[in-house]
């Protein structure tokens, strides 16, 4: 795996890393951290991957799935839980927001 891949991975998972430590601690000091270090790897792996811009993903298979079919349904999974918890709380916002995005992809 080169470090293009490797990178556009860290910018897709630690999200995902980070948003599933924080349903696993309660404590407000430990998420505090966990929101901190992921905003920290997201920006490290961003600015280092800016100066390979433009570059070519290569369509890699996981488990035997194109890695492209894996993103776009993670993506879709995500958009549906912020969409769920933005209805369950009323947040107009949200719902607009994850509406367009949900039009956009």
């Amino acid at each position: 795996m080169d470090i293009c891949t490797a990178l556009v991975m860290t910018l897709i998972l630690a999200p995902m890393v980070g948003a599933l430590c924080c349903a696993v601690f309660r404590v407000g000091v430990i998420r505090s951290i966990v929101v901190l270090a992921t905003g920290a790897v997201l920006i490290l792996s961003a600015l280092w991957l800016w100066p390979l811009v433009p570059f070519h993903l290569e369509g890699e298979a996981l488990f035997g799935i194109d890695l492209h079919r894996i993103v776009q349904v993670a993506d879709f999974l995500l958009l549906a839980i912020v969409m769920f918890f933005g209805l369950r709380y009323k947040h107009k916002l949200i719902i607009a927001l994850t509406a367009a995005q949900v039009l956009l992809v």
